[in-house]
């Protein structure tokens, strides 16, 4: 129900005339009556207020990226960095990979401030958990919670690197998950990643040196189209990657 939801939203989107920020800051779904209620929204599926935006707050997204016992921020952030802005951040070095166990007394954010104490660390981190407190708001099957271990939840962040690596200053902050949607409905990297992903989508494989070009001319025509999202799959057509496969 919930993968239904997401690939007949991201299918509206690029079909029925939809723009690259609807996938980021769209307030309403077509999910089923179950889901809807599940996610607070009313009979016409617009969903609450401040709440919920775009894929980002689709429960597929919030239950696939976290633990079966506690939210993970980050998974939830790689997801943004590496997937929505096609930004890898190399091998994590051999003895990362531990979970903080889940403190009744501390919140997540509480508990991953070790990650940015610990400057090996922090190398990583500084750019996935900022985007990963983003989605604290929601629990791990990405139900709405006010509340964690008794205390408010503080869902604000840091989305940087808005325009690449080459751009530190590029950076935003937000405080709730509609505002982190609408900071990467802006970003060019984040655009950049779509056509990426479409590269790769249609080609079956990751990009590779020799197709920048092709990327570069992929980016420019979507541009000249005005942002059609189907041009973009059919300029992919007209590239030599597409003709000269082998």
């Amino acid at each position: 129900m919930m993968a239904d939801e997401t690939r007949d939203f991201v299918s509206s989107v690029i079909f029925d005339g939809g723009a690259f920020e609807d996938l980021f800051v769209a307030d309403r779904t077509a999910a089923a009556p179950r889901l809807r209620a599940f996610y607070g929204a009313d009979d016409a599926g617009l969903l609450p207020e401040g709440r919920r935006a775009g894929l980002l707050a689709h429960g597929s997204v919030l239950a696939t990226y976290a633990h079966s016992d506690q939210t993970s921020p980050v998974r939830r952030g790689l997801f943004v960095r590496t997937r929505l802005m096609c930004m890898e951040l190399g091998a994590p070095p051999a003895n990362a990979g531990a979970v903080p166990e889940v403190d009744p007394e501390s919140t997540t954010r509480q508990r991953f401030e070790q990650h940015s104490s610990d400057g090996t660390c922090a190398s990583c981190h500084q750019h996935i958990d900022p985007i990963g407190f983003g989605f604290e708001h929601f629990d791990p099957a990405g139900a709405w919670r006010d509340e964690e271990a008794g205390r408010p939840i503080d869902a604000s962040g840091v989305l940087s690197y808005l325009d690449g690596w080459d751009d530190a200053e590029a950076t935003t902050t937000f405080s709730t998950l509609p505002e982190l949607g609408r900071a990467l409905a802006d970003s060019p990297q984040a655009r950049r990643c779509l056509v990426r992903q479409v590269h790769r989508f249609a080609s079956g494989r990751l990009e590779q040196e020799v197709d920048e070009p092709t990327l570069e001319a992929l980016e420019r025509r979507w541009a000249d189209s005005g942002d059609d999202l189907v041009e973009l799959f059919v300029a992919w057509t007209q590239t030599n990657a597409f003709s000269l496969r082998k």
